[in-house]
């Protein structure tokens, strides 16, 4: 499978990401999360951006292997318990440089680029200056299916555009990439498909 490539109806998907069992209506989620985990840093430190201000099971997952900060704009995020040593919830907007939050090994963003549109160039630029020199982002967004069709429910993020982000912020994709959408896992009634990626500073 190409590191970077939409996600296919062949590739490996479970209910659990790390022992935690992941909402069967989140449709991608079951081959998100278990794709991206694999990026996670034994011993490290790590962010989940856009973690969401209600229970998700990846920021418990990536706790239970290294440090990890898990980030939301809503403030709400501080109201969630932190059950685990190495978890934190920090409020902050992410397409603005976060205080104190440096030399990350890994920083993760899943189906969250898709909802800041244009702004996604400001978020991988803060998500650039977290990582140290060999660090890693890990994302996923929503990406239309069809783009002769609305996406009725949730936004999407053209692959184009999202392209350019990543040159804009000074990033580079690691490994091989596959655009191709055949076998794709879509989401017919919203006109999603999911794509995956794993970035690194531009050397």
């Amino acid at each position: 499978m190409a590191v970077n490539s939409f996600f296919k109806t062949s590739d490996p998907r479970t209910d659990n990401v790390g022992g935690y069992a992941i909402d069967p209506s989140w449709w991608s989620r079951v081959y998100e999360y278990p794709w991206a985990i694999q990026y996670a840093v034994k011993g490290g430190v790590m962010a989940d951006m856009g973690c969401g201000w209600w229970p998700r099971p990846f920021k418990e997952a990536l706790a239970d292997i290294g440090m990890t900060y898990a980030v939301d704009a809503n403030e709400k995020v501080l109201e969630l318990p932190e059950p685990k040593f190495l978890l934190k919830h920090v409020h902050a907007d992410f397409t603005m440089e976060i205080p104190n939050m440096h030399d990350l090994d890994v920083v993760f963003c899943i189906s969250v680029l898709e909802d800041l549109g244009p702004q996604a160039v400001e978020a991988l630029t803060v998500f650039r200056d977290m990582i140290h020199e060999n660090g890693k982002i890990v994302v996923t967004f929503d990406v239309p299916y069809d783009d002769d069709k609305p996406t009725p429910h949730y936004p999407g993020l053209a692959l184009g555009m999202f392209g350019e982000a990543v040159d804009r912020a000074g990033l580079q994709f690691t490994g091989d990439c596959d655009d191709s959408k055949t076998d794709a896992v879509v989401h017919t009634g919203f006109n999603l498909c999911v794509y995956h990626a794993v970035l690194e500073r531009y050397q």
